[in-house]
């Protein structure tokens, strides 16, 4: 957990984090999600500073989740009333099911992969959907990523086949498969789109999944 902590969110955002999460890619995740399930419980695991969850929460019944005591500790200062601990996916215990779980930017760093499938789909009712996203390395754009990655905890670097098929393994059915460029730009703007049509050339992937 000491890997999550101030020091790996300064290197990863930069004091960016409103700037590296802007209002346009949320408004597209809930666009997606809400496609297929626009009302109902979500849990958001990794919920870093809780941005998401202050606009999720307009149309769920949310929860939030992170490794990061000090993640955890920004979100319930910005969000004083949300339902909000501290876990890991691996091992997080809850004593409810959820229609919806997102994991945004999460599995790549989960050593145990298998593992956090296997809980985020004991987590999900029946028909319920499993939201995230992961980068990829498969392409020419994604080996250039790679090269540039200097995460250190990014276990996974992987094509989206591999994701596709870990979905399938784990009982989940693919119902949207997006392609996702982001990037963030000269310290300053932030480019953000996605579409069905880049699924198999972009950069990073937008995975859903309902529980079999």
């Amino acid at each position: 957990m000491e890997d999550f902590e101030k020091d790996y969110f300064d290197m990863a955002y930069g004091g960016e984090y409103e700037r590296r999460n802007p209002y346009g890619k949320i408004v597209f995740y809930l666009r997606e999600i809400r496609k297929m399930k626009p009302s109902g419980s979500l849990l958001d695991i990794g919920c870093a500073y809780g941005l998401f969850l202050a606009h999720a929460r307009k149309y769920y019944h949310t929860t939030g989740c992170d490794i990061s005591a000090h993640a955890i500790a920004e979100a319930r200062r910005r969000l004083p009333d949300e339902d909000i601990f501290q876990a890991d996916i691996e091992t997080l215990s809850i004593d409810k099911t959820f229609d919806v779980i997102t994991c945004f930017d999460i599995l790549e760093h989960v050593e145990k992969l298998d593992k956090a499938f296997e809980k985020t789909r004991m987590l999900l009712k029946d028909g319920g959907i499993l939201v995230l996203t992961v980068p990829v390395y498969d392409t020419f754009v994604g080996w250039i990523v790679g090269v540039l990655d200097r995460d250190e905890t990014h276990i996974w670097k992987q094509s989206r086949n591999f994701w596709l098929e870990k979905l399938h393994t784990h009982g989940f059915k693919l119902i949207e498969n997006i392609g996702l460029w982001r990037y963030y730009l000269v310290n300053r703007f932030y480019l953000f789109f996605g579409g069905k049509i880049w699924k198999n050339f972009s950069p990073a992937l937008m995975l859903i999944g309902q529980k079999r």
